[in-house]
């Protein structure tokens, strides 16, 4: 995996992954660790695009959240399932949610293009991924509590 400025949806670079004739079903791709919370919803969104393709369908992306605990075990894992391209040269969004479990301290982002029986190299460029966690309903609750109380006390002193 590496950078490239060939095809980025966003800014100047996207990561780029080839499959070579021969790899087969050897997955590529790239990953990151980053610190979760127990109980805490995440969301997960990339894009994923090829400009190359001998094989059809063109290879499969496989996008994973993982939760892991202290000692980087795995305690779940929520993904896509292949999924495709849509075609060669359109950028294709896939999004994913889970709840991390109990034990949970780190989420891993797992971005993976496969290929198999291809002739010449595929490329495969990941732009644009996000993890942002998600608000429990309850806290929203509260912060539109506060924002209503906020404008309740600012009307009644100007009425």
């Amino acid at each position: 995996m590496s950078s490239s400025p060939d095809s980025p949806q966003d800014g100047n670079y996207a990561l780029l992954t080839v499959n070579n004739p021969g790899n087969n079903w050897n997955p590529q791709g790239t990953y990151q660790i980053v610190n979760a919370n127990a109980g805490g919803a995440y969301s997960l969104s990339a894009w994923f695009l090829t400009d190359t393709g001998s094989s059809s369908p063109i290879g499969p992306v496989d996008i994973q959240l993982q939760f892991l605990d202290g000692a980087l075990a795995n305690l779940a894992t929520v993904e896509t399932g292949w999924i495709y391209p849509t075609a060669i040269n359109t950028w294709t969004q896939a999004t994913i949610s889970g709840t991390a479990p109990v034990g949970t301290a780190f989420a891993s982002v797992y971005l993976m293009f496969m290929d198999n029986g291809q002739v010449t190299p595929e490329n495969m460029y990941f732009d644009n991924a996000s993890l942002t966690a998600v608000p429990e309903p309850s806290t929203l609750a509260l912060m539109g509590m506060g924002l209503a109380g906020t404008f309740y006390f600012i009307r009644r002193r100007k009425s």
